[in-house]
């Protein structure tokens, strides 16, 4: 008889047995198959909200189509609703909206429908009801109930919604009109605001409010233009066909199409600027005797507004022409009509579309410097008004006269150049009136123009630097560096008042200081000055 030792580690080395296996087979099945009911459950679940969501806002689409439709008009009664009932019969078409005339198809993209199986999945059942127990032949009780096809090819109702739809057709509401204006300047950026969806879905939002508030009314005036650009050849440039990360040939620029993946399509968008501009190397918007013949500037950083009396002029011709509108001025001059006449915009509402902040004109009281980089480099001639406002009444008597300041100077004033102009006058042109009838008291009747001139600190030609006051100038030369005028008058178009043109020669640019002091002559590194003053006849249009 022997005796044999168990060896405990030979039962953990001898691997599952058949019935282990079995067993742990049948548990990973069974977990398997829970998680896929799971799945299963949680799918059929989010498919059934899905469709709950469509059809619901399928339903109350239809029942806002209804109620637009007997809104849009006083012809339009409660009684119309009754050709949108479909009775017992389940209608593809997922709205009420028509093309020529005729129902959409249930695909389209206003129906939203869809086949499956050559069948569709969607349907609807319209009913249209005079509401029981109530003796009133201006309301109807609406229902739309949205199917679905299931896999047997039942239809199962997914949506029920009813609503109460009121006629304006058979009442007459009192109506409450408002006027609108809304701020959308076309070379004006949004703050948080696309511009090139944002006046659709204004239009939209105020036709929606029309159509929920029976007897009110909206009149819209959409103010696009800041105002008319004092340079009316300014012409900036705008991309489309390629984006704003692409060379542009222009200094002036305005970018138009963004680059791929932005937020918004375009920063300044193409089809809202009526002004002169350059597309992609092309002029848009120029001038055309017919469908254009009288285009406009922007008017921006670059580009100032004209003063008002010529902006305005411009608008009225435009609104002759059927170019504007006389409701939707510019922004400029809306502003100036609200100011000088706020019982016209009594109880209306104003709107700013450009986001968090309110765009202002383009307009500045002071006046640009004329330059010539290539002719004349470094030299600078400005002519402005020693007032910002001169009164201008009903008669001459009644008027201020206009004192204009001339003078010249160089952008680097210890630059060796030449003292004056470059021999070259400064020319004056004063629109719309002739000047010439009376200078410096030479003519009959009161003066129309006098012309005096501030010398020193440069030598004239008789080695004398001291400063002198103010004094009339001559009409011809009368030393080597004397300052002098010339006068004309150009007769305007069809014998109107025309321009009167003065020029002012021997003007200084550089002089050196006397006794250590500069002439004051507006902050400007010259020590001479011209200065033009206009009495304004009662028959001129003086600027």
């Amino acid at each position: 008889m022997s005796f044999h030792a168990h060896d405990p580690r030979a039962d953990r080395t001898a691997g599952f047995g058949l019935v282990e296996l079995i067993i742990a087979f049948g548990i990973m099945v069974t977990i398997s198959l829970v998680l896929l009911n799971h799945i299963g459950v949680s799918y059929q679940g989010g498919r059934r909200n899905q469709d709950r969501v469509f059809a619901t806002t399928k339903a109350n689409a239809i029942l806002e189509e209804l109620q637009a439709y007997v809104s849009q008009s006083e012809d339009v009664t409660v009684d119309n609703l009754d050709q949108f009932d479909d009775g017992v019969v389940l209608n593809p078409v997922l709205t009420i909206q028509k093309e020529s005339g005729t129902l959409v198809a249930p695909n389209h993209p206003l129906s939203g429908n869809f086949q499956k199986n050559g069948t569709w999945v969607w349907k609807r059942q319209v009913s249209v009801r005079a509401v029981a127990g109530l003796n009133n032949r201006n309301i109807r009780y609406v229902t739309v109930r949205i199917f679905r096809e299931d896999t047997a090819g039942q239809p199962l109702i997914v949506a029920d919604v009813s609503r109460v739809v009121n006629s304006v057709a058979t009442y007459y509401p009192p109506t409450q009109a408002y006027d609108i204006y809304l701020i959308g300047i076309e070379n004006v950026p949004g703050w948080w605001v696309y511009m090139e969806a944002i006046r659709p879905f204004v239009e939209a939002s105020i036709t929606d409010l029309e159509a929920r508030n029976p007897g009110a009314k909206f009149r819209t005036h959409w103010i696009t233009k800041s105002a008319y650009g004092r340079d009316e050849l300014y012409t900036p440039y705008i991309n489309v066909a390629v984006d704003s990360e692409q060379p542009v040939p222009a200094v002036y620029y305005y970018p138009g199409t963004m680059p791929t993946g932005s937020a918004s399509t375009y920063y300044y968008v193409p089809d809202l600027i009526k002004a002169r501009m350059i597309q992609d190397g092309t002029v848009v918007n120029g001038y055309d005797a017919t469908s254009n013949p009288l285009p406009y500037a922007l008017a921006d950083q670059y580009n100032q507004a004209m003063r008002y009396p010529q902006e305005k002029a411009l608008f009225d011709a435009r609104v002759a022409q059927g170019l504007e509108s006389e409701e939707e001025p510019t922004y400029r001059i809306l502003l100036e009509q609200m100011c000088t006449d706020p019982n016209r915009f009594r109880n209306a509402i104003m709107l700013n579309m450009h986001g968090e902040f309110l765009p202002v004109p383009a307009i500045r009281n002071y006046s640009d410097a004329a330059r010539s980089p290539a002719a004349y480099p470094g030299l600078r001639v400005v002519t402005h008004p020693e007032r910002l406002r001169s009164v201008r009444g009903t008669s001459a008597a009644t008027s201020d006269d206009l004192y204009l300041r001339v003078y010249a100077y160089r952008d680097d004033p210890d630059a060796p150049l030449d003292k004056f102009t470059n021999g070259r006058p400064i020319c004056l042109q004063i629109m719309d009136c002739d000047l010439t009838k009376n200078v410096n008291g030479m003519g009959g009747g009161k003066d129309t123009l006098q012309v005096q001139h501030l010398e020193g600190g440069v030598d004239r030609g008789d080695g004398l630097l001291r400063y002198e006051p103010f004094a009339t100038a001559a009409n011809q030369p009368t030393g080597p560096y004397s300052a002098w005028y010339r006068l004309r008058h150009e007769t305007g178009p069809a014998g109107g008042p025309g321009t009167t043109i003065l020029e002012l020669h021997g003007t200084p640019s550089r002089c050196p200081p006397v006794d250590g002091a500069w002439t004051p002559t507006g902050g400007s590194t010259t020590s001479s000055t011209s200065r033009a003053r206009s009495r304004r006849p009662s028959t001129s249009a003086t600027t």
